[in-house]
C-alpha cells in the first residue's frame, strides 16, 4: 500500500469562512451580525435596569424618610400637648384653684387635637393600652375624669403623663435607631430632633414639679 493512501483529506468546518454565495454561508454570516449587535443592546438594558432600581430604591427611601420626619413632628406635638396638660393638671390638683379648670380644660382640647391629627399610630403591645389610637385615648379619657373632684394628688399626675410620655419618646428613639434605610445625612436630623424632644421632656417634668411647689 502506497503510504500516500494513509492520508484521508479531511473537511475543517470553520464558520469564519463560510462561503457567502451559499443560503448557509449569508445565514450563519446574518446570525453573527446579529449577536454582535445584541450583545451591547443587552448591557446597556442591564445596565438601565440596574440604574431605574437604584434611582427607584433611592425615590423610595426618600419618601420614607419625609413620611418619617412628618410623623416624627406629629409625635413631637402630641408630646408638647400632653406636658402642658401635665402642668395645669397638676397645678390643678395641688392649688385646688378652680379657676384653673378652664384652661386644663382647653389644653386637653389641643391635646386631643395633636392626637387625633396623627396619621398613624406606634401601635405598641406593651402598655396594652397602646395598642391603638382609641385605646391610648380611652385610658386618657378615663383618667381625666377621675380628678375633676381633685382626689389625685399632684405626683400621681406627673406621674401618669410622664409614664406614656417616655414611652413615646423611647418609641421614637428605637425606630430612628433601627432604621437601616436612613443614610448618615438623613439619620442625623432625626436623632437630633430626637435628642431636642428629650431634653424638652426634661425641662417640662422640672416645669411641672415647680409649677406645683409655688403653687402650694
Amino acid at each position: 500500500m502506497d503510504q500516500t493512501d494513509l492520508f484521508v483529506p479531511i473537511k475543517r468546518c470553520c464558520t469564519c469562512s463560510e462561503n457567502l454565495s451559499t443560503k448557509r454561508g449569508q445565514t450563519i454570516v446574518l446570525v453573527k451580525i446579529l449577536v454582535l449587535a445584541i450583545i451591547p443592546i443587552i448591557v446597556l438594558v442591564i445596565q438601565g435596569g440596574i440604574t431605574i432600581a437604584e434611582d427607584n430604591n433611592q425615590v423610595v427611601t426618600q419618601h420614607k424618610v419625609e413620611a418619617d420626619i412628618k410623623f416624627s413632628v406629629e409625635i413631637g406635638l402630641l408630646v408638647h400637648n400632653l406636658q402642658i396638660e401635665r402642668g395645669t393638671t397638676s397645678m390643678y390638683v395641688s392649688s385646688g384653684r378652680m379657676d384653673i379648670l378652664s384652661v386644663v380644660q382647653s389644653k386637653r382640647t389641643m391635646t386631643d387635637i395633636s392626637l387625633n391629627a396623627l396619621g398613624k399610630w406606634i401601635s405598641l403591645s406593651t402598655p396594652g393600652y397602646f395598642r391603638s389610637r382609641n385605646t391610648f385615648f380611652q385610658r386618657l379619657r378615663e383618667y381625666r375624669n377621675t380628678f375633676d373632684s381633685l382626689n389625685k394628688s399632684s405626683s400621681e399626675v406627673i406621674q401618669f403623663y410622664s409614664y406614656d410620655m417616655d414611652v413615646i419618646l423611647d418609641w421614637l428613639g428605637s425606630i430612628i435607631t433601627n432604621a437601616k434605610y436612613l443614610t448618615e445625612t438623613s439619620w442625623q436630623p432625626l436623632i437630633a430632633y430626637h435628642m431636642i424632644l428629650l431634653s424638652k421632656e426634661q425641662t417640662g417634668m422640672e416645669r411641672a414639679l415647680g409649677g406645683v411647689y409655688f403653687a402650694k
